[in-house]
């Protein structure tokens, strides 16, 4: 047995619309646990280029700034390493994306066991 759905509110009709399925089979609370999946998994590209961002920053300042050789080298090494984060980040949205995507909107769907009751 499903949960109950509001049938008549505005915002399952536009959410019904957006995701083409029907009312009875998935809740509001599902479509918004994906959404809320997706954007926690945005937020999480978004710090992997803030850190390659500060990365790039601590680096330019290792080189320009201090004058000592193996500093210099450090800076190089995070010159080197920022790409790699940036990419890393890339890649694994990416792939985070397609799983969450690829998960059917009826696999979402939240029973209720009638003998448990």
């Amino acid at each position: 047995m499903y949960y109950p759905v509001l049938e008549h509110s505005r915002i399952l009709s536009l959410i019904m619309k957006l995701y083409h399925v029907e009312p009875e089979k998935v809740i509001l609370r599902d479509y918004l646990a994906r959404d809320r999946t997706l954007l926690a998994n945005e937020r999480t590209l978004l710090s992997f280029v803030r850190t390659a961002i500060a990365t790039v920053g601590s680096a330019i300042v290792c080189i320009k700034v201090i004058d000592e050789p193996t500093i210099i080298i450090f800076g190089i090494i995070l010159l080197m390493i920022s790409p790699l984060i940036l990419f890393y980040g890339l890649f694994r949205y990416f792939a985070v994306r397609k799983r969450i995507v690829a998960i059917p909107d009826n696999y979402l769907l939240i029973e209720e066991d009638e003998d448990n009751i």
